[in-house]
């Protein structure tokens, strides 16, 4: 399953996209953050403000949840092999010695060379424009379609209303070449036995989002009348190979 580690102190910060199964263990997953940082000392993680200090217990578990994000403090290794100590009752992290010159710049942009996840919540709608006449009222049909590259996805269809809510999620992988390309989200109105109308749109740069956060608002709906669209967008960076391969694999097997 795919979760979020974001880094607190000893000069590293961002957020990475680690795959987890839920059978590894908490030892597992601060190997695989050293994996990504070598010579960091993990002094505290922490999940929804609980702290995952055994070390031996699985993620199911540490009750991780798919896509829940880790805080990681962090230290460097000063070379002694000795982690300071960090009080149980304390979030302050004690002074640490910086990294040896280039190594954050070093590990960020292998970060960057795998691109990025798009994980897009598309949550709701409001005031769209009524494509459809009934007996004694107005509506729509509504359903969005949303495409970044090659990729697309559907929502499901919210019959007869003009504040649609899906709360549905997606996610997109975004090759660094795809960095300077746009997330599109169209909204449509089915119908039967016709073409659907288009119920505006919005296009939103994959630059504007910055990696490690999310974005929740509203936009406004291009080429029509009235209308927005409400998305919650968490742009993260893959620092892994192996999961990059998997997203690669997935598109590919969708024909994109």
């Amino acid at each position: 399953m795919l979760i979020f580690i974001k880094i607190f102190g000893g000069g590293l910060s961002g957020t990475h996209a680690l795959e987890l199964a839920n059978t590894d263990t908490i030892l597992d997953l601060k190997k695989k953050i050293v994996a990504l940082h070598p010579g960091i000392l993990i002094k505290r993680l922490l999940v929804g403000g609980r702290q995952l200090s055994n070390e031996s217990a699985t993620i199911e578990e540490s009750q991780v949840q798919k896509e829940s994000t880790i805080q990681c403090f962090a230290g460097k290794d000063d070379g002694s092999g000795v982690q300071a100590p960090v009080p149980a009752d304390s979030d302050e992290l004690p002074p640490v010695q910086d990294g040896p010159p280039g190594l954050l710049r070093q590990n960020t942009l292998q970060a960057v060379s795998y691109g990025d996840i798009f994980v897009v919540r598309l949550i709701e709608a409001r005031n769209l424009v009524p494509m459809d006449e009934y007996d004694d009222f107005q509506s729509s049909d509504p359903y969005a379609i949303l495409a970044l590259g090659s990729q697309q996805a559907r929502s499901a269809v919210i019959e007869k209303s003009l504040d649609p809510r899906w709360d549905e999620l997606f996610g997109f992988y975004v090759s660094p070449e795809e960095s300077d390309s746009n997330l599109s989200v169209i909204c449509w109105d089915q119908d039967f036995g016709k073409a659907d109308d288009p119920e505006g749109f919005v296009d939103i740069k994959v630059s504007s989002i910055p990696r490690g956060e999310t974005v929740d608002r509203y936009y406004k709906l291009q080429d029509v009348a009235h209308g927005e669209v409400h998305l919650s967008i968490k742009r993260a960076a893959l620092s892994s190979p192996q999961l990059r391969d998997v997203l690669l694999k997935v598109r590919c097997s969708l024909g994109h």
